[in-house]
């Protein structure tokens, strides 16, 4: 577009991960684990067609500096964090605040978890230690710190987030 933004990117930055028409089960539309999963053959087409033929890079930024990583990231979507990196994307880009996709991960986002009745927490959490263990065997920084001087495990341990801190322990 003609402010700076490709159109892909920037329509995508303004979903916050929402369903097509922004009616996701989620809090405020976002995709529920389910909804997610669904959506992933789409989404992986979509990341083809921006990367492949259109020469984009997929460490594009986007609104706040965010990555497509960190956006995959942020909705506990395994499949779709995993696709991003097998493209290639850079697990130690960070966004405005310093946050990288590792920080992100652990802060264990709930806004695909409220809206979906049929996810156990163990199915939720399975997906998120899967998430981190996929950022750590990429090469994510253990150590790195956001503006606030925070790392990913200070992250999940804030967040009370049991099974997150655990497996942030056990990889340090």
């Amino acid at each position: 577009g003609t402010d700076g933004h490709s159109p892909l990117p920037h329509s995508f930055s303004h979903t916050k991960l929402k369903s097509p028409c922004g009616t996701g089960g989620g809090p405020g539309g976002a995709l529920t684990l389910a909804e997610c999963n669904a959506f992933l053959p789409t989404l992986k087409r979509i990341l083809e067609i921006f990367v492949a033929l259109c020469g984009a890079p997929i460490d594009q930024r986007m609104e706040h500096g965010k990555t497509f990583l960190m956006f995959m990231c942020s909705s506990g979507c395994l499949g779709a964090v995993e696709h991003v990196l097998s493209m290639g994307a850079n697990v130690s880009m960070r966004d405005t605040e310093a946050w990288t996709p590792l920080m992100i991960a652990c802060r264990g986002d709930e806004a695909v978890r409220p809206g979906d009745p049929n996810v156990t927490d163990d199915e939720f959490y399975a997906d998120r230690v899967a998430i981190i263990h996929a950022l750590v065997d990429a090469v994510a920084d253990l150590d790195a710190t956001n503006t606030n001087g925070l790392t990913a495990l200070h992250l999940a341990s804030m967040n009370l987030k049991p099974r997150l801190v655990k497996v942030s322990l056990s990889l340090s």
